[in-house]
């Protein structure tokens, strides 16, 4: 279970795997956290992420017979001035989804824009300009 900071509440968590880790993911008031324990280690436990919720841009579900979590980051949020793909495979990902749009509505400051900072190719998970009929990485076509 995570250090909470005074005022903060733990909204969701479940046991869930990020990509190939098995771990815990919990919503707080104020921030995504993933710790996880690895197999032979003891009974340590690891964080590998613990973001605040204005770091996140966008979240949605994605996949046809196994849905899961995707939440992309604003560049900076982990440090560089990269975009992250976080993939999650959570019991109901579109839960976790409207949690994350709820929160984040409610954040002064953090007003979801109207306008997608682009498209993230399904195949290689490379964020594209909207503009781009084709993956600048792998060159599949825009999803529809």
């Amino acid at each position: 279970m995570p250090i909470l900071d005074p005022g903060e509440e733990i909204l969701a968590g479940e046991h869930t795997k990020f990509y190939n880790t098995q771990g815990y993911l919990t919503l707080t008031s104020r921030r995504l956290i993933f710790e996880y324990k690895p197999r032979g280690h003891g009974k340590k436990t690891y964080t590998s992420i613990n973001m605040v919720l204005e770091g996140i841009a966008d979240a949605f579900v994605e996949g046809d017979l196994r849905k899961k979590l995707v939440i992309i980051t604003k560049p900076g949020s982990f440090g560089k001035d990269v975009v992250s793909r976080l993939e999650f495979s959570v019991r109901d990902p579109h839960s976790w989804q409207n949690r994350l749009v709820e929160i984040r509505k409610s954040i002064p400051d953090i007003q979801p824009s109207t306008q997608s900072i682009g498209w993230v190719c399904p195949k290689c998970a490379t964020l594209n300009a909207l503009d781009l009929p084709k993956c600048s990485r792998c060159a599949l076509p825009k999803p529809r």
